[in-house]
């Protein structure tokens, strides 16, 4: 299956609840790429893993995935299944510095010194 073809499947899914019918082929391939890890079923990662290069994929779930905790039982998933992550908590501490809450935390303190 070419990447058309999987895209029209996955919108038929609807995986891309929140975009406009046919606007799938506008998105920009990280979004499409975060969305079928996170939403998408087993043979739907797979066939992300046939169409994608292997490193945009970890680059896209490093940067908007792990980070995001309520993500935890899925990332070692993936660590394990699709990564070949042998150690996946080791391995997610260096990204847990910019997870949400974290993020949060920031903010609140950065406003705090302006009152």
């Amino acid at each position: 299956m070419d990447k058309q073809a999987f895209l029209i499947e996955i919108e038929e899914k609807n995986l891309f609840w929140s975009y406009a019918r046919g606007a799938i082929n506008d998105l920009h391939d990280d979004v499409i790429i975060e969305t079928i890890l996170l939403y998408g079923s087993v043979e739907d990662i797979i066939h992300l893993f046939r169409l994608y290069n292997n490193n945009a994929i970890r680059k896209v779930w490093q940067s908007n995935i792990i980070p995001d905790k309520r993500y935890d039982h899925l990332n070692y998933y993936l660590a394990k299944v699709f990564f070949n992550i042998s150690d996946p908590a080791k391995y997610f501490r260096k990204f847990y510095k910019n997870n949400r809450y974290e993020r949060i935390k920031k903010i609140v303190a950065t406003n705090r010194i302006g009152f």
